[in-house]
């Protein structure tokens, strides 16, 4: 469920990765050829491993014979993930894929059949589609074409499952993870797959580095409360979560160089760390009284363990205080106990973390 990407598969980070206790690494091997003892060193720590496949910019398709070598020198990867954002094309930043639709089907089923022909347990997906221009709404071109050109040229057929890369800030905000998570079911049930599983590749939240991301450039805090947001309204509907990254400029949850952790690196280990081993249950409806105008604004996700609920609660704009549910221990996104006789809601969630059927949220209600 939880993961995480990185392109420096060395040994000095297998204690952090140890230390987050992520489900998953995604290593693109495009970029990268990671040791034997490294991944060994994954599978001894249950962590698994997903390796990801952008082929190159030309259209000319590689051979099945580079295929098949690239799947037999991996043996302890299972899960594949093929391409980057196919549908950007040419003449717009970020294109990985100049060719065609249909020739990325062919790339696409060349690498597929070589892969089960490796072996037939392994699990290959596709797509790593950008929600922001593969939804086209909130004033984000429209790509959606270039899907429906692959899914009308047969690529369902060859893929285990379906990627996205989801991004918030400077595509229309968190609608817009949601908008492209229902634009991609909407589609593959469209060409006759509605229960293929979405996966999620590439998320993430810059806090330095790049100045041609200025605009979305947030602080360590922000990118520890987005990550935290982000994964927790949306988790639910995929089959994994891949945040970008480890290591790497101001997007990585650990500085580069000194390998420092940043925020956001502490607020994924306390969330893993609650929520692992728990069942999502869904999002619940608020009306707290007296302020019942807020309902629209609290977000409020519940899980569930064999003993207990964790509640995950939130507001988009406004602050509102209100008593402490009884029985229950709140703690912020870093994990430190909330102490007092009332909790403030805000934008940075809360972990109500209480018995089985305390049912908190009623508790607003008085």
């Amino acid at each position: 469920m939880f993961g995480i990407a990185t392109s420096v598969p060395n040994q000095n980070i297998i204690s952090s990765l140890t230390d987050l206790s992520v489900d998953s690494v995604q290593i693109p091997l495009h970029l990268t050829s990671p040791s034997p003892n490294f991944l060994d060193s994954l599978i001894s720590a249950n962590i698994k491993i997903i390796g990801k496949y952008v082929p190159p910019r030309s259209s000319s398709q590689t051979s099945s014979s580079f295929y098949k070598k690239l799947f037999q020198e991996y043996p302890q990867i299972t899960i594949w993930d093929f391409g980057g954002e196919p549908e950007t094309r040419s003449h717009q930043p970020g294109c990985r894929w100049s060719g065609s639709a249909e020739g990325f089907v062919d790339e696409l089923r060349c690498f597929y059949e070589a892969g089960k022909e490796v072996s037939p347990f392994n699990s290959i997906g596709a797509g790593g589609f950008i929600s922001g221009t593969f939804n086209g709404f909130f004033g984000n071109e429209d790509r959606s074409y270039f899907l429906k050109r692959m899914f009308g040229s047969g690529a369902l057929d060859f893929m285990d499952f379906c990627s996205m890369n989801l991004y918030c800030y400077g595509y229309g905000g968190r609608k817009n993870l949601l908008a492209g998570i229902l634009k991609m079911k909407s589609l593959i049930a469209e060409f006759g797959k509605p229960e293929m599983d979405l996966a999620v590749a590439e998320t993430g939240v810059p806090c330095s580095g790049d100045p041609k991301f200025l605009h979305i450039i947030k602080t360590e805090e922000e990118q520890a409360i987005s990550l935290v947001k982000n994964t927790i309204s949306n988790i639910g509907l995929v089959s994994y979560w891949i945040w970008f990254c480890l290591l790497f400029q101001g997007w990585g949850i650990l500085k580069p160089g000194t390998l420092e952790p940043r925020k956001a690196f502490y607020a994924y280990k306390k969330m893993i760390r609650l929520l692992k081993n728990a069942k999502f249950v869904g999002q619940l409806k608020v009306f707290p009284e007296p302020e019942r105008w807020l309902t629209d604004l609290f977000e409020w996700y519940k899980f569930e363990t064999p003993d207990k609920e964790i509640h995950v609660v939130f507001l988009e704009h406004e602050k509102i205080r209100k008593k402490f549910p009884p029985g229950a221990v709140a703690l912020d996104i870093y994990g430190k106990e909330i102490i007092g006789s009332t909790l403030l809601f805000s934008e940075q969630p809360i972990y109500l973390i209480t018995s089985k059927g305390a049912s908190p949220e009623e508790f607003l209600r008085n």
